[in-house]
């Protein structure tokens, strides 16, 4: 239930709503014991009952509540009230980095200045076990009194990777194969986009993001899609000397590029290394840019104090594209006929019969993504599916068997078809297009295509148990020989 201005939450006073988002609502409120202002993050009261969601809040809580430093937010209390999640945090002043990069790139002096406030940041949060996971502009808040404050710790990993223990219900043995894909995808580091565990110096690749960004005004991987950009973060060198935004001179050019390194082990080895780095690195001249204020006029106050989002998209800019050679929906068979169509309302059913976590045994010869294995052998796997804010998209998250991945199941008007691209860590493309027969069964055609070019098709058939909580998918194709094989995979439904 939504509050309004005069109500009570304990000691606090609701003055205003800062923000609300899929997972909760903020707002400013006046701590009467103290007579302060703070801001408040109260769960939806669906989010409540989601285990995992509440899971994820009280992660973030305690994450922060471990950290005291000037450039992270300060919470100051975590409640329970009516079965209502509270957390309170200090309000803050001023405007995120991503709006002030929307006014264009930022001065010599300023850039690092912001800079180092971070790094010193995440210094004391690595220093204290916990690695935030979600570096971005929009999580990087810049006050009036010239502080800058790291937001979000709600995907922060203290010593544990993987769904948290609490509320992970498949076995402990299960759980030490899942890895996980998570992070904005603008900004994630190679081993995020892998789903492999990330640890301090993953925060410092996507820091390093940041700052090409906010030296050339261009988000760093971005291409025209989700899969275009993690391949681009996996492959393509940055900063790529073909896009002439960075030049080799620029004092920041090594710092960026030291951050930038695809292998962990080239990046620089702590937060405080970074701080020396940007220490030595010398402007050779002065800066032409101009100093961008925050505004004067009116007051702009946070209005996220938490960011919910595990996958966002970012804007595409003109870029040069991956060398890899990328498949295309328009060629999996059967993909044109006008059976595979589908409405929003079809895709809208899909979603809601999807969504949570599954886990299952899958053939690898069919069910795993490398085209090139040929191993009967089950292997154990676990999907989760995340209906998206915007409803006409889904954030799909697979884990185990050989490789893990992440991918984006969506409406697409203009086919009016429902489509989901996904890219896996043994490098395999996934293109699948899902549509209701004329029996009204849930089809599934798919194009798989492997690093070195090998291709396989299949379609399948998704049949859902009476009370949604199994799915069978019963899965066609042809082996090497041209000779028809079937199987079906059974996965069961164990969260929402």
């Amino acid at each position: 239930m939504a509050m309004k201005p005069g109500d009570q939450l304990g000691r606090f006073v609701i003055q205003s709503t800062l923000g609300s988002g899929g997972m909760g609502t903020v707002y400013r409120a006046t701590d009467e014991h103290l007579r302060r202002d703070v801001a408040i993050k109260v769960l939806h009261d669906d989010s409540q009952s989601d285990e995992s969601a509440a899971a994820r809040f009280r992660r973030e809580a305690k994450s922060v509540a471990g950290l005291t430093h000037p450039n992270i937010v300060s919470l100051f209390d975590f409640f329970e009230e009516d079965g209502r999640c509270c957390a309170v945090m200090e309000f803050l002043d001023g405007t995120t980095l991503a709006e002030r990069l929307t006014d264009g790139p930022i001065d010599d002096a300023e850039l690092r200045s912001i800079a180092s406030s971070v790094a010193r940041g995440l210094a004391a949060a690595h220093k204290n076990g916990v690695v935030h996971r979600d570096i971005k502009p929009s999580n990087i808040f810049l006050t009036r009194d010239g502080s800058v404050k790291l937001l979000d710790f709600g995907l922060a990993t203290a010593r544990v990777t993987g769904f948290d223990a609490e509320t992970a219900t498949i076995s402990e043995n299960f759980q030490t194969q899942i890895g996980t894909v998570m992070g904005t995808v603008g900004y994630m580091s190679p081993e995020q986009v892998k789903g492999q565990e990330a640890d301090a110096r993953s925060d410092l690749f996507s820091l390093g993001a940041v700052l090409y960004e906010m030296v050339t005004g261009h988000t760093a991987f971005a291409r025209d899609t989700a899969i275009e950009t993690m391949t681009a973060i996996l492959n393509d060198p940055m900063p790529d000397p073909l896009r002439q935004e960075l030049s080799t001179g620029h004092h920041m050019y090594a710092v960026i590029r030291r951050c930038l390194a695809k292998d962990p082990s080239d990046r620089f080895t702590s937060a405080d290394s970074m701080l020396d780095g940007l220490g030595n690195s010398k402007v050779t001249s002065p800066s032409k840019r101009l100093s961008i204020a925050l505004p004067i006029g009116g007051a702009v106050v946070l209005t996220a104090l938490f960011t919910w989002g595990i996958v966002h998209l970012t804007r595409p800019v003109p870029a040069r594209q991956p060398q890899r050679a990328e498949a295309s929906l328009e060629t999996i068979p059967g993909a044109q006929n006008t059976e595979s169509t589908a409405t929003l309302q079809e895709f809208h059913r899909m979603r809601q019969y999807m969504q949570g976590r599954w886990t299952g045994s899958v053939t690898a010869t069919i069910g795993e993504t490398d085209v090139t294995r040929a191993d009967n052998t089950k292997q154990n796997h676990f999907v989760e599916f995340e209906p998206m804010a915007n409803s006409t998209s889904v954030v799909i998250r697979d884990f185990g068997g050989t490789s893990n991945g992440t991918g984006i199941l969506f409406y697409d008007p203009t086919s009016r078809q429902v489509r989901c691209i996904s890219s896996h860590s043994d490098d395999t493309l996934v293109e699948e297009v899902f549509f209701y027969d004329d029996d009204d069964r849930l089809q599934r055609l798919t194009r798989q295509t492997a690093s070195n070019g090998t291709i396989r098709h299949f379609r399948s058939e998704i049949t859902y148990s009476d009370d949604g909580n199994s799915l069978a998918v019963r899965i066609r194709t042809r082996d090497a020989n041209g000779a028809p094989r079937e199987q079906t995979n059974v996965m069961k439904r164990i969260g929402k």
